[in-house]
């Protein structure tokens, strides 16, 4: 479930993302990918028309006005209730950082580059779609770079600092003692964050 405010869609190629913080009352599209059936959908106790499924480009959607309150939809798969929340997320209120790892392939001795996300969070712990400059420092290993995934940011890879993009940001950092190597992430108005590799 991803949304985007209507009419700003003008490419099929744009990007959605998975927000729920807009101005009240102002329409929302709102997209399912799912092959999930018989989606139903609430916006707070409010039960929502069911989104319409659009055969050519293989997508539910539709367009609801906003409330502060959570959007949740139902579907079923192979007889199995699934569902989605999209909740109101506040102001940055901290910094999160966690390694990532594949999970059917888990990082090995001979792999020396690790991949950390920076998620800026709200008080409740929800992500948000905040922009802000995240700065990174790296001991016992090597910064390698900073990655948001906006073509349009031209801030050199090698930079320690950049802004996220709809709240996130990658750490690219290369070390061979993973237990004795820390990250810290800093923005303007929260408290940094520590982190070890392992």
């Amino acid at each position: 479930m991803v949304t985007v405010p209507q009419g700003t869609l003008h490419y099929p190629w744009e990007p959605l993302y998975r927000r729920w913080d807009y101005v009240p009352g102002s329409a929302i599209t709102v997209r399912f990918y799912t092959n999930c059936q018989h989606l139903q959908l609430t916006l707070g106790t409010t039960p929502l028309s069911a989104p319409v499924y659009d055969a050519q480009h293989g997508y539910y959607e539709t367009t609801i006005a906003y409330k502060n309150e959570p959007l949740l939809v139902r579907g079923t798969y192979q007889g199995e209730q699934v569902t989605d929340t999209l909740v109101p997320a506040g102001a940055p209120a901290q910094l999160h950082a966690a390694v990532w790892s594949d999970p059917l392939t888990p990082q090995t001795a001979d792999d020396d580059v690790y991949q950390i996300e920076v998620t800026l969070l709200d008080q409740a712990g929800h992500p948000t779609e905040a922009e802000q400059i995240v700065h990174a420092a790296v001991t016992g290993g090597t910064l390698l770079g900073l990655e948001n995934g906006d073509f349009a940011d031209t801030t050199d890879y090698s930079a320690d600092y950049r802004r996220t993009l709809a709240g996130h940001l990658v750490i690219f950092v290369r070390s061979t003692d993973p237990a004795h190597t820390t990250v810290t992430c800093h923005t303007n108005g929260l408290a940094p964050v520590t982190m070890t590799l392992q």
